[in-house]
């Protein structure tokens, strides 16, 4: 294989090495502020502003929903899939 070949696999892996080693990825910047008028949808610690209008239940101060939908674990808010009962559909409307 001739030197004029290789050249573009050269130059492609020479931008993939640099580009993985680049120092643009700086750290998050820690003085970093919401805009005005944000709200906060969880407070990383429980339930608290939740609730199931349906039901007519409210979370607040709890860690998870009465039927696991919503948790609250480690400062992660998770919305698990709805349980499925044996012979239901796939479908679920919130």
């Amino acid at each position: 294989m001739k030197l004029p070949a290789l050249v573009p696999a050269i130059a492609a892996t020479l931008a993939i090495v640099t580009t993985l080693v680049s120092p643009t990825h700086a750290a998050p910047d820690d003085t970093w502020q919401p805009e005005t008028g944000f709200v906060s949808l969880f407070n990383g610690k429980d339930l608290t502003g939740w609730n199931d209008p349906k039901k007519g239940e409210n979370f607040d101060g709890k860690t998870a929903s009465s039927d696991g939908r919503y948790t609250a674990a480690g400062g992660v808010l998770t919305v698990n899939p709805p349980r499925m009962s044996p012979g239901s559909s796939s479908r679920s409307t919130l």
